[in-house]
């Protein structure tokens, strides 16, 4: 009896329970939530400090550098579809192949990474941008500072115009409508403009490593209006560069992409890596060198890899220096020789595997830009404006010199469009594995 009268408690007790609960719920719900929407920053003067903007503009930093395998990506987006390179093996491949093929969609990793890290970039800037005003810093940090959101605020906007054409226009972290349209492309490139020019104007010409300087401001510039096909625009940006007397074409060619060389005078603006962290460490060659590639223990590569077509490597000069990054066999790990080229299998050679890594962490730094992309921009823009003339041709010649190969002469080009054609080939040569969009700009 005792027994029973327990057990019917217990029923009891949780039978009053669930009323209760059913109580809560349907009369927590007959009012909409309210969310409590915390920031994310924390505590809510962090941006009021010294410590709190410089983090911020890390973060906006390391947001739009490309680190792990957004670098590789960054690359096989361009050469994928040139038909320079293709893919073999590993996960990957599912990224890849479509690149190669021509048939990505809206809804490929690559596009979505570029257009979601892009607009944080954006979004770290604005938040920088708007924290500077009306502040009690220092009159030089501020300076400095907006120069720098302005610059990178501008690059992000740069690389979603080549992506894209122009996105929903955001220029600061406070405003009510969430779901912009595309601004016309007026508004965005007159953004980009206003930004980037009051960056160059405010910027250091030495400022440090990976940093933005008033030469990569400039360097991007002209880039951005030979892509719109601004030539005299892009021929005055390329000159503040070149008259800054400080960018000079590195001796050899292969050596440049040494890690030992790492920011010499011919890089403008490079993706600054390290094996030593997570976040900054960069997984190109783990995706070039095969799994069997024989190195030393700590080197790890995955189950992809890339090779150059035979048809690309045959297009060279057979004097040109710039075949040292060709990698046309290999011996594995036990001992055998592999012979790539002939069978479209030549590897891209041009970034050292790194000593220092650690499994598939390495510290190759990537050049976005290099001096020898501002000279043949220059050329490439002179030509487009009046046609072959001495001057042009003398600038490409600085960069057939240091490869090695016959220059040209004005009498060479038979036709402004003849230039235009060698010229391009003459990138695809140069800029070989760096994802140069200036090879599909036209």
């Amino acid at each position: 009896t005792l027994s029973s009268s327990s057990a019917a408690s217990d029923v009891y007790k949780r039978q009053i329970l669930m009323i209760c609960l059913f109580g809560i719920f349907f009369h927590s719900c007959e009012e909409p939530l309210e969310e409590i929407i915390f920031s994310e920053l924390a505590p809510d003067n962090f941006l009021k400090t010294t410590e709190g903007i410089n983090s911020l503009l890390n973060n906006a930093y390391a947001t739009q550098q490309r680190t792990g395998q957004e670098s590789f990506n960054a690359i096989s987006t361009f050469q994928m579809p040139s038909g320079e390179i293709w893919n073999r093996g590993g996960s990957i491949e599912t990224q890849l192949t479509p690149m190669r093929e021509y048939t990505w969609d809206s809804n490929h990793t690559r596009f979505n990474n570029e257009w979601t890290n892009s607009y944080r970039t954006i979004r770290d800037a604005n938040l920088l941008l708007d924290n500077l005003v009306d502040s009690e810093f220092d009159a030089d940090f501020v300076k400095d500072i907006t120069a720098q959101a302005k610059f990178i605020r501008a690059k992000a906007m740069v690389d979603i115009y080549d992506f894209f054409g122009p996105g929903p226009l955001f220029t600061s972290s406070v405003f009510d409508e969430l779901e912009k349209p595309r601004a016309s492309d007026a508004d965005w490139i007159s953004q980009i403009e206003a930004d980037m020019n009051d960056a160059i104007n405010n910027l250091s010409a030495d400022a440090p490593y990976g940093r933005a300087s008033s030469g990569a401001g400039a360097a991007i510039l002209c880039k951005f209006y030979l892509n719109l096909k601004r030539w005299g625009d892009a021929v005055a940006m390329a000159d503040k560069v070149i008259n800054g007397s400080k960018y000079a074409l590195f001796p050899t060619y292969v050596e440049l992409f040494a890690i030992a060389n790492e920011g010499n005078s011919e890089i403008i603006y490079t993706h600054p890596a390290s094996s030593a962290g997570t976040n900054s460490a960069v997984q190109i060659n783990p995706l070039v060198f095969p799994p069997d590639f024989a190195r030393a223990s700590n080197i790890g590569l995955f189950a992809a890899r890339c090779y150059f077509f035979d048809s690309f490597v045959d297009s060279y000069h057979p004097e040109d220096t710039r075949l040292g990054i060709m990698v046309r066999s290999w011996v594995t790990r036990d001992g055998n020789a592999v012979q790539g080229y002939g069978l479209d299998q030549t590897l891209p050679g041009k970034y050292e595997l790194d000593a220092s890594a650690v499994g598939s962490r390495h510290g190759n730094d990537w050049p976005e830009i290099r001096y020898a992309d501002i000279l043949l921009s220059k050329a490439e823009a002179m030509n487009e404006l009046n046609g072959p003339s001495q001057e042009a041709v003398d600038l490409w010649n600085q960069v057939r010199n240091r490869a090695g190969v016959p220059p040209y002469a004005v009498g060479d080009f038979t036709s402004q469009d003849d230039f235009r054609s060698k010229i391009l080939a003459e990138r695809s040569w140069e800029f070989a594995f760096e994802g140069k969009l200036s090879l599909i700009h036209i």
